[in-house]
């Protein structure tokens, strides 16, 4: 007969078999990687920026580093920066160098599109510090991230017209809480922030391993909640990596105070679950990134656009609504669009049978009109565009009035 002792010791044993079985279900079975890798086109390198001696002995084991390549790198280590400054800081464990897929895409974009701007990409070292597992180093990575900001705006030279008053902030993972955390030091300037990215970042956190990343998170969740209302020059995008990332859930990566919240694969053009740092690499999303800096740029300037309102549109489409090309333009998607008036007039057509055709060789010029009955609210009908130069073209709406005996929406 057996003992219940040896009972318990079955029951216990199938259990942490089922719960392996589990586990390794959880880690394994997953979408295949459908990312396509980003490459370098020349020699990179990374060039140290000096920092004033009290902050290096402040931060002994931290760095700032610059991004160059090919051509561009004896001007970056001649100190030459004429571009718009990114500011990467690495999650926990990460490195600077992996800023470089980001940062090569946005340097091909720049030689390619020839715009009369660009972006200047750095990135901090943060010694490959465990943050993920050990609050001690936020506290100090903040204060570092800091520093660095003041430091690379101080790279600029020229007019003051000229020179950028803010960077851009890209986090991964624990890098993004980081950024955020920028704004709970006293003595910082919100003015020379006002977008940040953050990739795969756990804006709530799975574990909390000890007090200190505790009190990091309950600090970040208190001042943004009461602070978030005023910071209205600051855009928050936050993008998480879906299914594939198995270190940071998808739920984790909402956050409250974000402008977007948006998880990779329902990224226009992307589609595609990443890893945790996948990515950092993935070149469909990668793209997708670029563009949206690019077209947060004031021409004016050539700077970040203070149209916080403008940075919003644009990263939310390129991101969520892309509905034309891959470039965003306040003439395509106004924020406003009378249909019909009695000055701009446009021409009006009805199409009465079941099946019909529209057609305009030869373009359209102005705004044109066109009525299809429906017989019931419950009744459904197909568009089918050809030859479209743009997707943003179609708005529909119901005919119910009349100016001067025409029929409007």
């Amino acid at each position: 007969m057996a003992s219940p002792a040896n009972g318990f010791v079955l029951v216990s044993t199938a259990a942490f078999a089922v719960f392996l079985f589990g586990l390794y279900g959880h880690l394994t079975h997953f979408e295949e990687n459908g990312c396509n890798m980003t490459y370098l086109f020349e020699y990179p390198q990374f060039v140290r920026i000096p920092l004033d001696d009290e902050v290096a002995m402040r931060h002994r084991r931290y760095g700032l580093y610059a991004f160059a390549e090919g051509s561009r790198i004896e001007k970056v280590r001649a100190m030459k920066f004429d571009g718009i400054p990114v500011l990467f800081v690495p999650g926990s464990r990460g490195s600077h160098k992996q800023v470089r897929s980001l940062a090569s895409v946005s340097l091909r974009k720049w030689l390619g599109s020839r715009t009369p701007f660009h972006f200047d990409y750095f990135a901090l070292d943060l010694d490959n510090d465990h943050s993920g597992l050990y609050g001690g180093v936020l506290k100090a990575q903040t204060d570092f991230l800091k520093f660095c900001v003041k430091r690379v705006l101080s790279l600029y030279r020229g007019p003051v017209a000229a020179k950028p008053t803010s960077v851009v902030l890209v986090g991964h993972s624990m890098g993004g809480l980081v950024a955020e955390g920028l704004f709970l030091e006293p003595d910082f300037d919100s003015d020379q922030v006002r977008l940040i990215v953050t990739l795969a970042t756990p804006h709530t956190p799975a574990l909390l391993p000890d007090q200190r990343m505790s009190a990091y998170y309950s600090r970040l969740a208190h001042f943004w909640s009461t602070h978030r209302v005023s910071m209205k020059n600051l855009t928050l995008v936050s993008i998480g990596g879906g299914a594939r990332d198995i270190i940071v859930k998808s739920s984790q990566t909402v956050s409250k105070f974000a402008d977007i919240n948006v998880i990779s694969p329902s990224v226009s053009d992307v589609w595609l679950s990443v890893d945790h740092y996948c990515i950092l690499w993935c070149k469909e999303l990668v793209i997708v990134l670029v563009r949206s800096l690019f077209d947060s740029v004031d021409l004016t300037t050539r700077q970040i656009t203070r149209d916080a309102q403008l940075r919003r549109d644009v990263f939310r489409y390129h991101l969520l609504d892309r509905s034309a090309g891959k470039k965003y333009q306040t003439s395509v998607h106004p924020k406003e669009m009378a249909l019909w008036s009695s000055e701009s007039g446009g021409g009006w057509t009805s199409l009465e049978k079941n099946q019909a055709v529209w057609d305009r060789p030869r373009g359209i010029a102005t705004t044109s009109h066109i009525t299809v009955p429906l017989a019931t609210a419950a009744d459904t009908m197909v568009v089918e565009g050809i030859n479209h130069k743009t997707k943003d073209w179609l708005f529909t709406c119901r005919a119910d009035g009349s100016v001067n005996g025409t029929r409007i929406w």
